[in-house]
């Protein structure tokens, strides 16, 4: 790693080299990654997608999607590169029922020339977490993840408090589908001033607290909403109900988030579809728990992004991209495009983060940077135009 990533690099840890054999597309693919920002382009059915969701499981320790899963990543770490390696023979235990499946796991890790042996799932993490090198990893797909999501996309009744202590409600019937999501029910159930021992408060002043501490929460994510977006501000809706019972239930209903849009606030089912992607990128990448709050300073995050263009007018692209990259001075991002705009985000000096896939009819999905010469050429067309033109006038990803 150079001294100029170095400095712009936040992170002590990052994803630096892949490789990934037998999945959908791939046989036998590698690539290394950059720490902030990588870009991978690539023609239709060249295995952009199923590259990015092998790596997903790999990071999760999701293995039982395909047969005799192999992989290899090595992560950079302060204290020396950790390097994983696994291998899972997956096998059915019925040939008519690919559900029920017989797992073998072998997994090695190498630090510093030791070697560690684990055939368990839970082991590997406790000991991943012993080289400071755990991470934390989510896939931001094409998808809207929001849809019929409660609280966002439709009202949510929740129970709140029962029996004199809070409800864990929120984390047991599928609210949480994203990160944003997760962080905002945390908040919303460790904040609830509701323990024994607190002065007794009506109804109305809970209330106004809950509107209060939840929409301080969001200070940061109005910021970036309101730069890079057509969303001004979001807010939790004002006319929500506190229900108490006999019994001490608290519950709480007509909960939901409402988005300021050209000075009228709306419901998010009335955003348009570009408007909701922009959101759900943001939120995603937008952290509601202050820095005190963080785990381990040692750990780190890799987003997986795919086509963040897809339904974003140019202008708002542009406003988009720069959003990511200046959050890819403290994550790791790796996403995927069709779009020659997105490119434009880089400099002269970083052409090293674009990643060319293609699919070879022996090989399956292969991964590689710029050559020497396409470095060269690409350098050549930014002088005088932008580096998307040398995506779309050139040779450079010629079609299979």
């Amino acid at each position: 790693m150079s001294e100029a990533e170095k400095a712009n690099q936040k992170s002590n840890v990052f994803l630096k080299q892949v490789r990934l054999k037998n999945y959908k597309s791939i046989i036998d693919a590698e690539i290394d990654f950059k720490p902030g920002l990588n870009i991978i382009i690539g023609n239709n059915g060249s295995g952009k997608t199923n590259m990015l969701k092998c790596l997903n499981n790999v990071l999760e320790h999701n293995y039982n999607e395909q047969p005799d899963t192999e992989s290899m990543i090595t992560i950079f770490n302060k204290n020396g590169d950790v390097q994983l390696n696994a291998y899972v023979e997956n096998t059915p235990l019925l040939l008519s029922d690919y559900h029920k499946i017989n797992s073998k796991f072998n997994f090695t890790i190498i630090h510093d020339q030791k070697y560690i042996q684990l055939n368990d799932i839970d082991e590997l993490k406790s000991q991943l977490l012993d080289f400071d090198s755990y991470w934390n990893i989510r896939i931001v797909d094409y998808t809207n993840p929001y849809l019929d999501s409660f609280f966002i996309e439709k009202p949510m009744t929740l129970i709140l408090v029962q029996n004199g202590k809070r409800s864990r409600e929120v984390f047991s019937k599928g609210y949480v589908n994203t990160r944003f999501m997760f962080m905002f029910l945390f908040r919303l159930y460790h904040h609830l001033p509701i323990e024994k021992g607190n002065v007794e408060r009506s109804l109305v002043e809970i209330e106004q607290d809950i509107i209060n501490y939840l929409n301080y929460t969001f200070i940061e994510l109005n910021e970036n909403l309101k730069v890079h977006t057509p969303i001004s501000e979001v807010r939790i809706n004002e006319d929500f109900i506190l229900v108490e019972e006999l019994n001490g239930k608290l519950s709480i209903t007509n909960f939901y988030l409402e988005f300021k849009v050209n000075d009228k606030w709306l419901p998010f089912k009335f955003l348009s579809d570009g408007t909701k992607r922009l959101f759900y990128i943001i939120s995603e990448f937008t952290n509601l728990f202050s820095k005190a709050m963080s785990v381990n300073e040692d750990s780190f995050e890799i987003a997986l992004l795919e086509e963040p263009e897809l339904g974003i007018h140019p202008h708002q692209l542009h406003k988009l991209m720069l959003f990511i990259k200046e959050q890819s001075k403290e994550k790791q991002i790796i996403l995927t495009t069709h779009s020659p705009q997105v490119l434009n985000i880089l400099d002269a000096d970083e052409l090293d983060r674009i990643i060319i896939c293609n699919y070879d009819k022996e090989k399956g999905t292969q991964l590689r940077h710029l050559t020497e010469k396409e470095t060269h050429k690409a350098k050549l067309y930014m002088q005088e135009d932008f580096l998307s033109d040398y995506w779309i006038y050139s040779d450079l990803e010629p079609i299979n």
